[in-house]
């Protein structure tokens, strides 16, 4: 059993957090997602609920998962499957082969985000479902050649190997 972090803050007798089914309750685009995780903890002298981080990371995943298949696609959907995947501004700028202010932009709703980002967002929320980096990976090697003119410079040139008489 863990210490309440609130009580202890405010009272000077720590209490204890008692295993509890506890409800996440999170509101996106104006529509309410919920869901019962088991695993949680509830302090009887207060009613504050905790629960374990990776299991708030799942429901971040499983709304993220939901919102990519299904929109709107808004600056908050965005960032909050940016947010799900745990990715900075900057290292998704990298990613998706955009600057920083861009990513900024499109979460800010300054800039509209294209379809096509948001598409690949959801490629690599499923990917982090599933627990692997397939989608990352690729997009990883394909940014690694750079474009068509920049392909040809890092390409190793091949010897002739025909022999002249």
């Amino acid at each position: 059993m863990k210490p309440c972090e609130h009580c202890a803050r405010s009272k000077p007798l720590k209490r204890l957090l008692k295993p509890a089914k506890i409800t996440l309750e999170k509101t996106v685009t104006g529509r309410s997602i919920s869901r019962e995780i088991i695993h949680g903890h509830k302090c009887e002298e207060c009613g504050t609920e905790w629960a374990p981080p990776l299991q708030l990371h799942w429901f971040d995943l499983e709304i993220a998962e939901e919102l990519a298949s299904a929109g709107p696609i808004t600056a908050e959907t965005f960032h909050l499957l940016r947010a799900a995947l745990r990715m900075k501004q900057t290292d998704l700028a990298a990613l998706l082969d955009r600057d920083n202010v861009t990513i900024s932009r499109y979460e800010t709703n300054k800039l509209e985000v294209p379809i096509e980002t948001y598409y690949i967002l959801g490629l690599l929320i499923e990917d982090e479902r599933e627990g692997n980096h397939f989608h990352r990976d690729r997009l990883v090697r394909i940014r690694k050649f750079g474009r068509p003119n920049e392909v040809a410079k890092k390409m190793a040139p091949v010897p002739n190997t025909t022999k002249k008489e």
